[in-house]
């Protein structure tokens, strides 16, 4: 099922930037949707974190049992291959990247530039958690970290040590403070 699921995912998701066409590489809509949506999916991870539990209908089966999981065991995930890191997740996006094909013609370019960086970052999201998660990880990955362009360990650690109703942000980090600040948790 999850190599399924990234399969349609990257067609979904190829189709999508092909009907971008030449609006992806104007910098008006590539900046803005790429921070857009780079930024939001800390916002997806306080949503699903706050709203679901495991026995919610058929999203917590499918999705929120491993975040549970993962808080169960913070390491657990740094087992997990590259399938079950992004299969689930894929799966999950594969109704918006339908949805954003469906109304292409009614979405303008920045709209459907952001659901294709939204969707880049939260496929990214468990691979770079796990990073966070892992005793050792690629020089590339340590040097991304400590530049703060992907998740560094010890800000993720901020959501293990505040019971996980904090530092949401398991991409990046960057949305985390404000997420806290606006849920009154700083």
């Amino acid at each position: 099922m999850e190599a399924a699921a990234i399969g349609l995912f990257t067609a979904l998701i190829l189709s999508l930037v092909w009907h971008l066409g030449r609006a992806l590489a104007a910098w008006q809509t590539l900046v803005p949707s790429l921070l857009f949506g780079y930024l939001s999916s800390g916002v997806v991870h306080w949503f699903c974190d706050n709203f679901f539990e495991e026995d919610s209908p058929l999203i917590g089966p499918l999705f929120i049992h491993s975040f549970r999981e993962h808080h169960r065991d913070p390491e657990g995930m740094t087992h997990h291959g590259f399938l079950e890191l992004t299969g689930n997740s894929c799966l999950a996006m594969i109704p918006a990247l339908a949805a954003a094909l469906w109304w292409r013609d009614s979405l303008g370019a920045f709209s459907k530039a952001t659901v294709v960086f939204l969707c880049l970052a939260l496929f990214a999201t468990n691979q770079l958690h796990k990073w966070a998660q892992a005793r050792t990880a690629p020089a590339v990955v340590l040097t991304l970290q400590r530049w703060r362009i992907i998740l560094p360990p010890a800000h993720h650690r901020r959501h293990h040590e505040n019971g996980y109703s904090g530092a949401y942000c398991i991409t990046n980090g960057w949305m985390s403070l404000s997420l806290d600040y606006l849920l009154g948790r700083r």
